[in-house]
């Protein structure tokens, strides 16, 4: 039969992550939890999104977690003034901060 799936002498080799098991974990929850993962993409995930698009935050500029962490909440900082901006306006923003 090994002629038939591989010409490769040695068979085939299957190989997986050793932290394999954890992601197979967390599809069964999201699974179990439909509700939940779909509210989580409707609250959470566009945030990400608008993030990337509209701050040009692709990718991290710095290394290292505690710089990364910097970072990010550098930019979600941004978004949320930005947000409280559309929300509140610039007016009462301005006022409630003096």
């Amino acid at each position: 039969m090994r002629d038939k799936c591989t010409k490769n002498r040695k068979g085939r080799e299957v190989q997986r992550w050793e932290q394999e098991e954890i992601l197979e974990e967390m599809e069964k929850r999201n699974e179990l939890c439909k509700e939940k993962t779909k509210k989580r993409k409707q609250i959470v995930e566009p945030v990400f999104g608008t993030l990337k698009r509209n701050f040009n935050q692709e990718y991290m500029l710095l290394k290292g977690l505690s710089k990364v962490n910097a970072e990010f909440s550098l930019s979600a900082l941004a978004y949320n003034i930005k947000r409280a901006q559309k929300i509140v306006g610039i007016r009462k923003l301005i006022k409630a901060t003096v």
